[in-house]
């Protein structure tokens, strides 16, 4: 079962994004509907600009050019005007376009409160780990191979375990797996250690479930290490080289810790107990060696281990 995991970018678009090049706009600090806005690379030399969780710019080198996209929703503001086409690299007018509309564009509260609001704040933070990546999924060749590489007899044992709880407890059963879902964040701690993040609000009942989540990707990531590793590596790399990560971030190892994340309210005494009987369940069927589940919240924007 081949995985792939390729989100760096080529060194034209390097290049490009080089703060005095022709996309070096896009690293500035832009803030929209009160949120910081979050630069990502993507597969096929593309660059995504992020606020909570819409994506309000998209970029994709095509072959000497760059071409500029976004949904309707954005695409059709006045403020949008002129940006969305596709640039020749030798013109001008990129940044006074970009920073027009990133002024202008109007932003709907579904997308930056509550999950996205949460997103925002762990992409920002300089904690227990640095985040390099969000709303991450490893490649594969089908849907199926994918399931299959997600659920494996450890899941499958653990949804059981929980299943049962649930049921005496008097819960709400926990959904089935399912193979679409993407890891919420990818990080990399100051000893170069993976971290894979599932991101909750506090208020949630989402959140009693997100350990098992959260093991699904530790298996996936597990077994598929040795492919994706190099990707990861290259992808810190080309970060840290554009300056969106620090320079004294370590290269990336093939070590993994797993977090379960959530902002800055408190969860309620009973998701609370639920969440921690949860994770009691699942902590046994991680993959060789992952301790535990971490549990971590961001009160007033520090990071603070709650497990």
């Amino acid at each position: 079962m081949t995985a792939r995991y390729a989100r760096a970018p080529s060194e034209a678009l390097l290049a490009l994004l080089d703060e005095r090049g022709f996309l070096g706009p896009l690293r500035r600090r832009w803030m929209v509907a009160g949120l910081p806005l979050d630069l990502q690379l993507r597969e096929r030399d593309q660059v995504h600009l992020y606020c909570g969780l819409t994506r309000l710019v998209a970029v994709e080198r095509v072959g000497e050019d760059i071409k500029v996209s976004a949904s309707s929703t954005y695409t059709s503001q006045i403020c949008a005007q002129g940006l969305f086409r596709t640039w020749k690299t030798t013109e001008t007018g990129f940044n006074e376009a970009l920073g027009r509309y990133l002024y202008g564009v109007e932003v709907s509260p579904q997308w930056t409160r509550k999950e996205g609001a949460v997103q925002a704040q762990w992409m920002a933070t300089r904690g227990p780990w640095i985040a390099v990546d969000r709303e991450v999924r490893i490649g594969r060749d089908s849907t199926e191979a994918r399931t299959e590489a997600l659920d494996t007899a450890a899941v499958h044992a653990a949804f059981a375990a929980v299943d049962a709880l649930a049921q005496e407890d008097g819960w709400k059963r926990p959904s089935p797996p399912a193979g679409s879902n993407k890891l919420d964040q990818l990080g990399v701690d100051r000893d170069g250690r993976m971290v894979l993040v599932e991101l909750k609000r506090a208020h949630s009942a989402d959140l009693t479930y997100a350990p098992l989540q959260a093991l699904r990707y530790a298996w996936e990531w597990h077994e598929a290490c040795d492919e994706v590793l190099p990707g990861v590596q290259a992808l810190v790399a080309a970060r840290r080289d554009l300056g969106l990560t620090p320079l004294s971030m370590p290269d990336v190892l093939s070590s993994m810790r797993v977090a379960v994340a959530w902002g800055g309210q408190r969860p309620s005494k009973e998701v609370r107990r639920r969440l921690l009987l949860v994770k009691g369940l699942v902590d046994p069927h991680l993959p060789p060696g992952v301790d535990e589940i971490e549990l971590w919240s961001l009160p007033h924007g520090k990071p603070i281990r709650r497990a």
